[in-house]
């Protein structure tokens, strides 16, 4: 039977990570309700998630005004 390429062991030991990078999350601020519809309606007219967010959101507090 043929043997297969051979993996040396100086590339495996060449190929060592030198430090690995601390990973720091994006910072965001919390918008508001209210902020948050004002930045969806400043958004492109024909902008498809802007308008669902914007038809889910309608649905979600009309909801709450009938449960509450």
């Amino acid at each position: 039977m043929p043997k297969g390429p051979g993996i040396s062991n100086q590339t495996a030991t060449n190929s060592a990570p030198q430090g690995k990078k601390k990973y720091s999350a994006p910072q965001c601020t919390r918008l508001t309700p209210n902020e948050a519809k004002a930045k969806l309606k400043a958004a492109e007219p024909d902008d498809p998630a802007a308008k669902r967010l914007l038809e889910w959101i309608a649905q979600l507090e009309a909801r709450k005004r009938e449960q509450g």
